[in-house]
């Protein structure tokens, strides 16, 4: 292929091997970005990565190609072997293997028997017609990278220009309109908040906000995870009446709040940390002017190739220097910053953005200050510590010192966020904005710490994982330290902005909760029935009770009715028994209950085909 003889070769042997590593590089990211792209749009499959993978995998699979090209070079002046036909073959083993790892249902050991075949094929080919090749890869190095910077510049250009013709046609606002700030703490359970009266200070200063708020002591999101809770929660509807599911984003059936106050002259934006299930893919951008989910990093450039993020995923790759971290994860700091950026540039009209903090969600991996603070002295880690990245333990027991360590590092990352909430309403108080803002501090969902033997969410319909804090802060019409008893639900926030903000005609389904500070008290016929429910899923860690099937699950008259997909039914007086060890559902006594329940069950959610 290249010729070996000595300093008269014909071409430099170095030179070439880091050109053909930059040709592969961007010539295999190139191919990724044409993968993903059939997964998204042919078998409509979400694929977890950010709208900037069609420039970001080329740059990051240069970045390793040519590290690789670098080592080869390195080895080739140190050992003075002619490595031009190995080095060739090396490069072109991880370009077929980075894209034979895209098609998940292949065997990782098959792919790398495969990619080496192709490999030795790639190297053959190359040599019978070296000179015919050594130009091939001279010209198709800039080709390409040529197509890495067009499909970049129109990504990123064509956003940047939809964005612009979408605030020049934003009808005139309504004089006067209030501000709506919507912020989402990612996986935080009431019950391990202080600011609720738990015993630790992982909350003090969501506790200073609810002295000039509504706290809602029995707040429940209406599903177990990320998806289907925000869905539910941006539209109004209970999650069985949204497409938004495992395996499919929330599609544009029905309008969302963010729709409906851009058409109210609102300018629009949303800033989330949860890049899983919280992005664009999962169509919960819909409304939304500017929208920030994946954004540029190290990390996020890293996890952009293939080979990458196959690696840190290992659990060999990642236990020598115990890192756990997600890579590009964005921090509840670095959600707070984008935001007030972007408020700093809206004037003269009014402004609803949503915020979504990650932090509280696993890996939970605080800084040494809060680590310290809530670290339970004395616990014993003699089990393998990648459990706590995966999210469970690697047996089916659940070892008592490795729940509180979970338990000690997630209240680390509940007093992380606080802190950032103090700093951001400080930030917005300093700017004049607080004032003439509806803000709402809420949780998708909660997390389980061994409750009935489970840990993590998505997998049950217990009290922890849909008991969920709920604050509403508004000057101009909330009362300030009230505290509303009765349960509510999710849905109803929609239904509860448009009717703070004074907005009339077209409103969401649902009933907005103003109605339990503006009334004494609400008759028990006047209450709603809350609904929760989550589907089966065959992914998730097995032992839990979403293994039985999709479950249901009601709240009414302080009872908590859940039916299993075995059509196992459960009941708990969740007031008095928190901690839900007491199913009373057998009992003689809770059998009209159980009835009333079931009844109600089949009025929310008539698709349930499991109801007795």
């Amino acid at each position: 292929m290249i010729r070996e003889s000595g300093n008269g070769e014909e071409f430099n042997r170095q030179r070439f091997i880091l050109l053909l590593a930059l040709t592969l590089g961007v010539g295999t990211g190139l191919g990724e970005v044409a993968l993903f792209a059939a997964q998204t749009h042919i078998l409509h499959r979400f694929i977890f990565v950010g709208r900037d993978i069609v420039w970001m995998a080329p740059l990051a699979e240069i970045i390793v190609f040519g590290g690789v090209g670098i080592v080869l070079v390195a080895l080739q002046a140190i050992t003075r072997w002619p490595l031009g036909m190995p080095s060739a073959g090396i490069l072109g083993f991880l370009s077929f293997l980075a894209l034979l790892m895209m098609y998940t249902p292949l065997h990782k050991g098959a792919a790398i028997v495969l990619a080496l075949g192709l490999a030795v094929q790639f190297v053959r080919l190359a040599g019978k017609h070296s000179e015919r090749f050594v130009h091939l890869v001279q010209r198709a190095s800039w080709v390409l990278l040529a197509i890495a910077l067009m499909l970049g510049t129109v990504s990123r250009g064509s956003r940047w220009m939809q964005e612009r013709q979408t605030i020049a046609a934003l009808p005139s606002a309504r004089p006067g309109a209030p501000n709506i700030l919507l912020i989402i703490l990612d996986t935080a359970r009431a019950l391990e908040l202080s600011a609720y009266g738990y015993d630790r200070p992982t909350t003090p200063a969501l506790e200073q906000f609810a002295r000039s708020s509504v706290r809602f002591d029995w707040a429940f999101s209406n599903a177990p995870w990320t998806l289907p809770s925000h869905a539910s929660l941006f539209t109004g509807r209970f999650p069985h009446e949204l497409s938004a599911g495992w395996l499919t984003a929330l599609d544009g059936q029905y309008p969302t709040l963010a729709e409906t106050l851009a058409r109210d002259g609102y300018r629009t934006s949303g800033f989330v940390g949860n890049t899983l299930y919280c992005d664009t893919e999962k169509g919960l951008d819909r409304g939304f002017e500017h929208w920030e989910d994946y954004t540029f990093s190290n990390g996020e450039l890293f996890r952009s190739s293939v080979l990458i993020r196959e690696l840190t995923g290992k659990r060999w790759a990642r236990q020598p220097f115990n890192s756990y971290q997600l890579l590009g994860r964005k921090s509840a700091a670095d959600v707070n910053r984008d935001f007030l950026q972007w408020v700093d540039g809206v004037h003269g009209r009014p402004f609803f953005s949503f915020l979504n903090y990650f932090d509280a969600h696993a890996p939970y991996l605080p800084d040494s200050t809060n680590t310290r603070l809530f670290a339970t002295p004395g616990l014993t880690q003699s089990y393998d510590s990648w459990a706590r990245y995966r999210g469970k333990p690697d047996t089916d027991t659940l070892i008592p010192d490795w729940v509180q360590d979970n338990r000690d590092r997630y209240d680390a990352m509940l007093r992380q966020i606080d802190n950032e909430l103090g700093r951001l309403f400080a930030e917005l108080e300093r700017r004049g904005v607080l004032e003439n803002t509806i803000v709402i501090v809420s949780a998708d969902h909660g997390e389980q710490f061994g409750e009935h033997a489970i840990m993590g969410h998505g997998n049950s319909l217990y009290l922890p994982v849909l008991h969920v804090p709920l604050f509403i802060r508004y000057p101009r019409s909330v009362p300030q330290g009230a505290t509303v008893k009765q349960p509510v639900s999710l849905r109803d926030l929609s239904a509860t902005i448009e009717d703070l903000a004074g907005r009339t005609g077209d409103p969401l389904p649902g009933r907005s909760l103003a109605r339990y500070w503006r009334k004494s008290s609400i008759p028990a016929g006047e209450q709603d029935t809350l609904l929760m429910e989550v589907d089966y899923n065959p992914r998730l860690p097995k032992g839990a009770p979403i293994d039985r099937g999709s479950m249901r699950a009601v709240v009414m008259d302080s009872l908590h009715y859940i039916l299993n997909g075995d059509q196992k039914e459960e009941l708990y007086q969740f007031s008095e028994d928190p901690a839900e060890r007491h199913d009373i559902a057998g009992t003689p006594s809770a059998a009209p209950a159980v009835a009333r329940h079931r009844a109600a069950l089949r009025v929310v959610s008539p698709d349930a085909r499991n109801i007795p």
